[in-house]
């Protein structure tokens, strides 16, 4: 009789590493609010950075209601309106850092779901007036509940800056 042949074992590669996911790519939103009248600010722009909606319709309209929320609440105190500007969404516009410009920076976050935003006058780490997360209490970000969210955003966003500069902010 033959041996029975063992068979040899077989070495199995190690899955991959995952590579950690790289953070969005901003997206500069070609909405802005344009104020006048001698207000500190003459021009406010938005940049999400990481509010992770994958239908480029919905972000569309989530940038468009931001900007217009902000505009209405200011224009109760100042000459303030929104402004579709394709030059605003041009990430090179944004690092001109020029004076009378309030830069927004917006996100979503998890566990728990929140809303989140920065408000910058200039580039440096000491040009930032606020940072804040709003809770999301119903879920991530979609179609029955981006809109009402941006609102709320806005709400807060317009509470940060208009007392500025005349308070000390951030």
């Amino acid at each position: 009789p033959h041996p029975t042949p063992v068979a040899e074992p077989v070495m199995m590669a190690a899955p991959a590493a995952k590579a950690p996911d790289a953070p969005p790519k901003p997206v500069y939103s070609p909405f802005a609010v344009r104020i006048g009248g001698g207000f500190w600010i003459g021009t406010i722009s938005f940049k999400d950075v990481g509010l992770g909606l994958s239908d480029p319709g919905l972000q569309a309209r989530v940038h468009e209601a931001l900007a217009e929320a902000v505009a209405a609440r200011l224009a109760t105190r100042h000459d303030a309106r929104m402004d579709f500007d394709p030059q605003v969404a041009d990430p090179l516009w944004h690092t001109s850092c020029a004076g009378q410009h309030l830069y927004v920076d917006v996100w979503q976050a998890s566990q728990p779901d929140r809303l989140g935003y920065s408000l910058w006058s200039g580039c440096g780490a000491d040009d930032r007036l606020a940072w804040e997360e709003l809770p999301l209490s119903d879920g991530p970000l979609r179609d029955t509940n981006a809109l009402p969210a941006a609102e709320k955003l806005a709400d807060r966003v317009v509470a940060n800056i208009d007392p500025c500069p005349a308070t000390v902010c951030g």
